[in-house]
């Protein structure tokens, strides 16, 4: 489809609490959602999980994250030449309640696959538009161009991406939303990261545990790691 093969691994069972001197927190949660260079068991990013990403972003993370949590910011997106899902949080004081809502995305969007009405769907499509044709300065022009010739993004596959996204449908919110489910429930898919100051992150280390996180398996524990 015109893309350059990218080597990537699959994260493992990354826990690392990564302390800084800071009073405020950090979270991150990640895995492999597709796997675009898996030989024959490849599987395509489809240019529907823009507007996946985008409900979650503008939908349900917006309510739970920020609005419930009080996280300053909150963001979800698909990495398309990877195939990576990374969930992350800014500002957050409720890391480990924004790590349940990251794995709680699945059953949103499945719900959301039978709940949203067409014209909710449709608006969607055209946020997600708009943000592929946003209006761009010199810096970010050459950017892209320079991330299209080292990535082999060609034209074709450019305008595949487009079709893609104005195509979603309510299957492709349920697909994208089964896969979500189907990588927290491998724990070994899934990394975790909180970044913030000492006594949070070992609080967090002493309340991982009992979190209820659907990744977080026996055994299991925050490694803290001083960075500062």
């Amino acid at each position: 489809d015109g893309l350059a093969p990218v080597a990537f691994d699959a994260p493992g069972a990354v826990r690392d609490g990564l302390v800084v001197p800071s009073s405020v927190n950090y979270a991150c949660v990640g895995g492999v959602l597709f796997r675009p260079h898996g030989g024959d068991q490849s599987e395509q990013v489809r240019g529907s999980s823009s507007v996946c990403t985008r409900l979650l972003r503008t939908g349900y993370l917006w309510n739970r994250v920020r609005v419930q949590g009080g996280a300053y910011g909150v963001n979800a997106a698909v990495n398309r030449w990877t195939g990576s899902l990374v969930c992350t949080s800014y500002r957050d004081p409720k890391h480990l309640d924004t790590a349940r809502a990251f794995a709680g995305a699945g059953a949103y969007l499945r719900g959301a696959a039978e709940s949203l009405s067409d014209a909710e769907l449709e608006v969607a499509v055209i946020g997600a538009v708009g943000a592929l044709d946003a209006p761009m300065g010199a810096a970010s022009k050459g950017w892209q161009a320079l991330t299209r010739h080292l990535t082999g993004y060609t034209d074709d596959a450019r305008q595949r991406w487009r079709d893609e996204l104005r195509g979603t449908s309510r299957a492709d919110l349920r697909d994208f939303g089964e896969r979500i489910d189907a990588m927290f429930a491998d724990r070994d898919r899934v990394a975790l990261a909180i970044v913030g100051g000492d006594a949070a992150l070992s609080e967090a280390r002493k309340q991982l545990p009992e979190a209820g996180l659907p990744f977080i398996g026996e055994g299991d524990e925050l490694h803290l790691r001083k960075l500062l």
